[in-house]
């Protein structure tokens, strides 16, 4: 295991995350239409379940579907364990695994599901590949990942905290981020329905994390079809369905300049104004 890969494996292992629920009905809203979409599925492989929050929902809505899950993560491990005995789901497993590593046992899945995961690997080349080695061939896998631009109010925020010795250590740090944090990070870390504690994990998944990468729209298609993906098509942003060329604030003429682009470069253009804090991309492994 690489120095990267074990900071931020210890980060999870004091914070297992996510502890309340599936990331504000992220299933409902856009997984699930996109397995409904590629489906009847056989098996799909969560790579990088964390506390299995969706794991747990994938397997409920598909109980006819194989689920593998897996995680780097033991305390995250324990938790998803803990929920799929509680939920008696017969058709999801959770393992202990690398993303990095071959997994040569883990092969030919219908679809792969892999949110927040990318963006923490210490290797994102190797981890596209890895990801396109877990997809049979005609197979699909949805991924989810930082996005750069909109994302500088929380390397300001870091760079403040740095300048003010605010570690992740601090043991004031909730509050005193608090007073720092931007309105839109600020609502990630503090819930009015969580508890001190779960503002607490999520404060070191967002603000303190050792190792978070962002992209641009174009490292992502370099990224994917480097590893042989097909891209599908940018599916969310900042929790909305990543808007057409007409859906977008444009006069006429700027859309009409817009249809007429590749795909790839309608999405950057696109990417310039919406600003996300995330993507989420739809992959094919072609035949």
């Amino acid at each position: 295991m690489d120095d990267i890969t074990a900071s931020v494996v210890e980060l999870y292992q004091q914070y297992p995350y996510p502890t309340y629920g599936n990331h504000s009905d992220y299933f409902e809203t856009f997984l699930q239409p996109l397995l409904e979409e590629a489906g009847p599925l056989s098996s799909l492989l969560e790579a990088g379940c964390g506390t299995g929050c969706v794991t747990v929902d994938i397997a409920t809505a598909m109980p006819k579907t194989k689920i593998v899950a897996f995680d780097l993560s033991e305390p995250s491990l324990a938790y998803a364990r803990g929920l799929i005995q509680q939920r008696d789901i017969p058709n999801a497993h959770v393992e202990q695994r690398n993303f990095l590593d071959a997994n040569d046992d883990l092969r030919d899945f219908d679809f792969v599901y892999c949110h927040g995961v990318l963006q923490t690997l210490s290797d994102t080349a190797l981890g596209a590949q890895r990801l396109f080695e877990f997809v049979r061939p005609g197979g699909h896998a949805y991924v989810w990942t930082y996005a750069t631009l909109g994302r500088r109010e929380l390397q300001d925020l870091r760079e403040a905290l740095r300048i003010l010795q605010i570690g992740p250590d601090h043991p004031d740090r909730l509050e005193l981020v608090r007073t720092l944090a931007p309105p839109h990070f600020a609502r990630k870390v503090y819930r009015e329905n969580m508890s001190a504690e779960e503002s607490l994990i999520h404060l070191h998944d967002v603000v303190y994390h050792p190792y978070d990468l962002d992209f641009r729209v174009d490292q992502l298609y370099d990224l994917f079809e480097g590893a042989g993906f097909d891209v599908v098509r940018l599916v969310e942003a900042n929790g909305e369905l990543w808007p057409s060329v007409e859906e977008m604030p444009w006069s006429s003429e700027v859309k009409e300049l817009a249809a007429g682009l590749p795909q790839r470069q309608r999405d950057a253009l696109i990417e310039l104004t919406l600003k996300p804090a995330g993507f989420g991309v739809l992959l094919h492994r072609p035949s």
